[in-house]
């Protein structure tokens, strides 16, 4: 009812008129207007309930003056003629009254408009209420925009995303240890349309995290749970099924990055060889009950199809051994081959960072150390990762 004067007063008046007069009192009032205030629906309900009470108004002056009217009328203009007493006094006396009658008549009626003529024009001049608006962000980058909230005729300010950004990257030829920064959360603004990601994962994933964070990008918020050397082992890590179940609980994430390189040392687990069945039972088995568990909160898991790290300078990572180790590309096969067996009997989605890497054709130029992306590497492969989000969580 914002906005529609007249029908307000008319309400107030209506409820005075029904009301005991003990409960007359302004605060009754006051609390009636702020409760009907924002319900349009009741502006309907109204202004059909008021249409009969605008009606009696005009009846109640009417029945109050016809009668007498009509009996003066008769007295002086019917009953004269019918027992032929017209003269000229009588005449002019008979239309002095009947002027005055007429006078009264227009007298009579209520100036100005109705009740119900009130509220009709006060509705038709009032906007129709907005239905709200949900703030939005633009895929295109442009969050939010100009567009506001508007909630019974209120427009609030629209959603800013925030923009954080991580560290800058100044290395093109050589690990940057910039790229490995532990990252802040984002602030507790999240605006609607902004995709909330976390990563888990190892150093690889915390260089994916800064690299993301870095590009400003406001469709993506990103929270950093990695563990430098660590993922799902091995003995001497944290554990992870207590770490990342954490992690979930900071915030109601969209999707989930595991992000690391080849596991060939599970925590708590007494492995077999890598390359027997076993073994790829294991990993499998190891790789569903994460996937599982960071999927529980609604999240879209991806998994990471990491490169093989480059020999020679990848193999400080894997204690110097090129082969039966992290860097043998043949168990870099299998772990890859295991990953995809995994997102299909999970339905979680895989993240094919080889096959980016092997299109780009630059070797060391983009992982000078032989294992982590720097530079504008980095900021590519960030940039490819979130339009992989984009696309995927618009269907």
């Amino acid at each position: 009812l914002a906005g529609h004067a007249g029908l307000v007063r008319a309400l107030y008046a209506a409820i005075e008129r029904s009301l005991p007069p003990y409960q007359h009192n302004e605060r009754a009032l006051v609390q009636l207007r702020g409760v009907l205030a924002g319900h349009p629906g009741l502006v309907r309900i109204a202004r059909s309930a008021l249409e009969p009470e605008a009606k009696a108004e005009r009846l109640d002056t009417w029945r109050e003056t016809t009668p007498a009217v009509a009996y003066l009328l008769h007295r002086t203009v019917e009953q004269t003629f019918l027992h032929r007493r017209d003269t000229p006094a009588v005449r002019v006396a008979g239309a002095a009254l009947l002027v005055a009658a007429i006078v009264a008549l227009v007298v009579s009626v209520p100036q100005g408009k109705t009740v119900t003529e009130e509220v009709s024009e006060s509705l038709d001049q009032g906007a129709d209420p907005v239905d709200p608006i949900v703030p939005s962000t633009d895929p295109g980058g442009d969050p939010g925009g100009e567009q506001g909230v508007s909630v019974a005729g209120t427009t609030l300010p629209p959603c800013i995303p925030e923009v954080s950004t991580g560290p800058e990257f100044g290395s093109e030829s050589e690990f940057d240890e910039a790229t490995v920064e532990e990252l802040e959360d984002p602030g507790s603004v999240v605006c609607a349309g902004q995709l909330k990601v976390l990563f888990v994962g190892d150093s690889t994933g915390r260089g994916a995290a800064n690299g993301m964070r870095s590009l400003g990008d406001t469709r993506v918020l990103v929270w950093d749970r990695t563990t430098l050397g660590c993922s799902l082992g091995g003995e001497d890590c944290p554990n992870w099924r207590e770490t990342w179940a954490e992690a979930l609980a900071v915030a109601d994430f969209d999707i989930v990055v595991m992000h690391h390189g080849l596991v060939s040392d599970f925590r708590d687990i007494d492995d077999p060889p890598f390359m027997s069945a076993a073994g790829e039972a294991n990993r499998r088995a190891q790789l569903t009950e994460a996937v599982e568990l960071m999927a529980s909160g609604g999240a879209t898991v991806y998994l990471v199809s990491p490169p093989t790290p480059m020999a020679p300078e990848g193999l400080f990572f894997c204690d110097g051994k090129k082969t039966n180790s992290p860097c043998d590309p043949t168990w870099n096969d299998a772990w890859r081959a295991s990953i995809l067996n995994v997102a299909a009997d999970t339905g979680a989605q895989v993240l094919n960072t080889v096959g980016w890497e092997a299109a780009r054709g630059r070797g060391t130029k983009d992982r000078p150390d032989g294992t982590h992306f720097t530079g504008s590497a980095l900021t590519q492969y960030a940039q490819w990762m979130v339009g992989e989000f984009v696309a995927h969580s618009a269907g």
